[in-house]
């Protein structure tokens, strides 16, 4: 999300029947609440560390997105 370029160095697409099943699933499940919210803390996290300063704010900023992981 933070960076859709990469998705087209991606040499398959969800035009492919053979994707058509897994492109239905990813469309709900980008559309769900639950990522929405996942998706939007996360990528804010990642922003936050990228200028953080000091061990401690960092910590907290790492264990809550190893968090987010665990429960999504």
């Amino acid at each position: 999300m933070e960076t859709p370029y990469m998705a087209e160095l991606l040499s398959y697409s969800s035009q492919e029947p053979e994707l058509a099943d897994f492109a239905d699933w990813l469309r709900h499940c980008e559309g769900t609440e639950k990522f929405v919210a996942f998706a939007a803390r996360f990528v804010s996290i990642g922003q936050q560390l990228k200028v953080a300063e000091g061990y401690e704010t960092r910590r907290v900023l790492l264990e809550e997105q190893r968090a987010l992981e665990a429960g999504f």
